[in-house]
């Protein structure tokens, strides 16, 4: 089940289906939450639905006293499940090793082990055969849930058969401060359209908080690359970079930043203009001024990859050709890419919307899709995309995070998390959630029973640790 399905019941639960009282990041805390109490009970039970398992040598860096090791834990270490060991031989025969309790920890008559910090504290008597190799069972950690925001949607005025005059669209934000205070986040998506009648393309602002849409500038010459950045509007005409300072609402008047004739693409970042030539791409200044050249090639939809001087260039090779980032091929068959520092999202030749999670050496560590049917992505701003989807006929601002996915057997462990976001919904809103408490309760007795206990966890670890005594004697 998805997260925007189990947001979904919970809303019906606690009767909020389309309430702007609850915020996105209520939805988010409490769907996590939710998630990160249901796995730690089903990692206390006998349950390897999640478990990782790995093979250790144990090695003179790990030994520590005669007979005692501390072996460093996986990095996604969460809790242990099951430890072996054995000497180095081919096949192993692994024995199993308990946790001793601390009363036992200078009197070893088998192998036992305690966490200690980032370490597996391990220790075996002298006289037995040495263990050389362990097999460590654990959980990770849960992993964080991701909620996709809302849809948001514009240029709703104009007819679907219309949307193809659209073009260049880039969504932006600005904040109405008072006083230092934020009064109102804004949500802009800057667009050209197309006038048939009159051949000339309008720069359009649409504001969703009051649902206007302003007229900035009707050029007779095609406009592209629009970018908003610290309140200016910048774009390519004529094949060259023009840019004008704007409040998203008000008419402007550009001015000409570049005068080579051959400007093909560019991209804002960090007070710099970064931008391709026919046949080569360079940096600048805002103003234009202090070009330096930076590839000997031409590229489009140029991006970073991290901050400040170490950030890594982004760039595609043309539409439909190679994505690279640095000098490491991502992907191929992409009309369209761009970067949110850490990220990549591309549009594929397959009209996939695909977001690319990046290894820190730039491989890829993870691909998922955010949607299909775009025809075209303009930019990436705080948790948006904006694109256009060719199927729906809309010009939308998109979400950039997944719709995550929980699988897992036991269909009441869904029920519990949205009711547990339900109860967690009417507590904000100061509303009764009595029966909502009573079902959860009755769904918690229901898993519960049928999980089985964990036959593994010993309340008598002397007890156990003794039955075990024989066969690492005889080893």
């Amino acid at each position: 089940m998805t997260s925007t399905e189990l947001i979904e019941r919970a809303e019906n639960l606690s009767d909020l289906k389309n309430s702007d009282y609850i915020n996105y990041n209520d939805k988010l805390s409490s769907l996590n939450e939710s998630y990160k109490d249901l796995y730690s009970k089903i990692t206390d039970n006998n349950d390897d639905y999640y478990v990782n398992q790995v093979v250790i040598n144990l090695d003179s860096s790990m030994f520590t006293a005669p007979n005692e090791w501390l072996v460093p834990l996986p990095a996604d270490f969460y809790k242990i499940r099951w430890l072996d060991g054995s000497q180095a031989q081919s096949p192993p025969q692994w024995m199993r090793i308990e946790k001793f309790p601390l009363s036992s920890k200078n009197q070893q008559s088998v192998p036992g082990y305690r966490i200690r910090g980032q370490y597996l504290w391990i220790t075996q008597a002298s006289d037995l055969f040495p263990i050389e190799i362990i097999r460590l069972g654990y959980y990770p950690p849960p992993v964080p849930i991701t909620y996709p925001q809302d849809t948001v949607y514009f240029a709703t005025e104009i007819a679907p058969d219309n949307l193809q005059y659209c073009s260049n669209n880039f969504y932006c934000e600005k904040f109405d401060v008072t006083n230092g205070t934020i009064i109102e986040q804004q949500q802009n998506m800057l667009y050209v359209y197309y006038n048939a009648d009159t051949v000339t393309w309008e720069l359009r602002c649409q504001s969703i908080s009051d649902s206007q849409t302003y007229l900035l500038q009707t050029l007779t010459s095609a406009p592209t690359s629009v970018t908003y950045y610290k309140g200016y509007v910048y774009l390519i005409m004529n094949y060259d970079i023009w840019r004008a300072p704007t409040d998203l609402i008000n008419p402007i008047t550009l001015s000409q930043l570049s005068a080579y004739g051959d400007v093909r693409d560019f991209s804002v970042f960090d007070d710099q203009i970064y931008y391709a030539r026919t046949s080569t791409t360079w940096r600048s200044n805002l103003d234009g001024n202090n070009a330096v050249l930076l590839l000997n090639r031409y590229t489009e939809d140029i991006g970073l990859i991290g901050h400040g001087p170490a950030a890594t260039f982004t760039y595609l090779t043309s539409s439909g050709g190679d994505y690279y980032v640095g000098s490491k091929l991502m992907a191929s068959g992409v009309l369209h890419g761009v970067t949110d520092r850490v990220n990549v999202y591309c549009v594929m030749s397959d009209l996939t919307l695909q977001k690319f999670v990046l290894n820190p050496d730039f491989t890829v560590a993870a691909q998922y899709q955010l949607q299909d049917e775009v025809i075209y992505m303009g930019n990436w701003w705080n948790g948006y995309l904006s694109v256009i989807d060719e199927e729906d006929q809309t010009l939308e601002a998109v979400s950039d995070q997944v719709d995550f996915d929980l699988v897992y057997p036991d269909n009441a462990a869904y029920e519990l998390i949205a009711y547990q976001c339900a109860i967690d919904f009417m507590r904000k809103q100061g509303r009764d959630f009595t029966a909502q408490q009573a079902r959860y309760a009755e769904l918690w007795t229901r898993f519960r029973d049928t999980m089985m206990r964990d036959e593994y966890s010993h309340g008598r670890i002397n007890n156990t640790r003794a039955q075990n005594a024989y066969n690492w004697w005889t080893w």
